[in-house]
């Protein structure tokens, strides 16, 4: 049998409430407070405080094809994951378009440096925070 082949609008109505689904996953995951959690060094085990940076989810997913190692895929199915990666543009686009723009950390990290303090530096930055990096 043949797919069926979806209207514009149709589509779109079909990929918001799967994306609602999605995103009441997280709620639940995070607690409610929205944010993304990313191991800066790629490593899932090295959970270091500063080796985890706070992530807008407007920042994952503009960056969602590069590299980053970011906990947004966890308690999601296959399918779930599947989607989100082929939708990131999309999904960032109703981020964007849903953001009550109060949200101090967009286009921020909020990173823990080896020093044991708190600071919010540009999303590209944060990579330079870590361990690895000999000013700390």
């Amino acid at each position: 049998m043949p797919k069926k082949i979806l209207t514009y609008e149709q589509f779109v109505k079909k990929t918001v409430k799967e994306l609602w689904k999605i995103m009441g996953i997280w709620q639940k995951q995070h607690g409610g407070h929205g944010f993304f959690i990313r191991h800066i060094d790629g490593n899932r085990a090295n959970n270091a405080v500063y080796n985890l940076a706070f992530l807008h989810p407007c920042d994952v997913f503009a960056h969602i094809n590069d590299g980053w190692v970011v906990d947004w895929e966890c308690d999601l199915t296959r399918k779930q994951i599947k989607f989100v990666q082929e939708h990131a543009e999309f999904l960032n686009s109703f981020l964007n378009e849903n953001d009550d723009g109060k949200s101090p950390l967009k286009g921020k990290a909020h990173i823990m440096n080896p020093h044991m303090e708190q600071e919010f530096v540009p999303v590209e930055e944060a990579d330079k925070y870590t361990s690895s990096n000999p000013k700390y």
